[in-house]
């Protein structure tokens, strides 16, 4: 910060430095302050006052706005009640290798998304398919695929 600093102020003293222009005039002696201060103003007396006339501005009134009016719906309740489909509750399985890896597709060949270690709770988001389950980490709620042969169900 200080560094800053110091650089900030040399860069500014050189560039005045180098592009400031000085000044050519010299400042002037008293006797020309006195040629050059400004003469008292003459003044004239009028005989006759002079009547000015002021256009004066019609009044006009101010007409408030009409108050906004309010379209009211009455609510009306639903003539059939809505079914309430409970969620059918996704299978629970825990890791049973020491650290498996959970994958972005089912193969080996695709990327890494995390490690889940032994015991880790998942839920299953789909069935098997060719030795894989697409499933979500309870605790971080990472989804990917894991093989089905480290799973075991809850």
């Amino acid at each position: 910060m200080l560094r800053l600093s110091i650089i900030l102020i040399a860069t500014l003293w050189a560039g005045f430095m180098i592009w400031g222009t000085p000044s050519d005039t010299t400042p002037q002696s008293g006797q020309n302050l006195r040629d050059n201060a400004p003469r008292a103003a003459s003044v004239s007396i009028y005989s006759e006052p002079t009547i000015l006339s002021v256009d004066r501005p019609t009044p006009t009134t101010a007409r408030a706005a009409p108050p906004p009016v309010l379209a009211l719906q009455i609510a009306t309740e639903p003539t059939t009640p809505e079914k309430i489909v409970p969620m059918e509750e996704l299978p629970l399985f825990t890791v049973t290798g020491s650290r498996v890896n959970l994958r972005t597709g089912p193969s080996t060949q695709t990327d890494i998304v995390m490690s889940l270690s032994l015991g880790s709770v998942i839920e299953a988001l789909g069935p098997e398919k060719n030795g894989w389950i697409e499933i979500r980490d309870l605790n971080t709620g990472l989804s990917g695929y894991m093989s089905a042969q480290f799973l075991e169900l809850l």
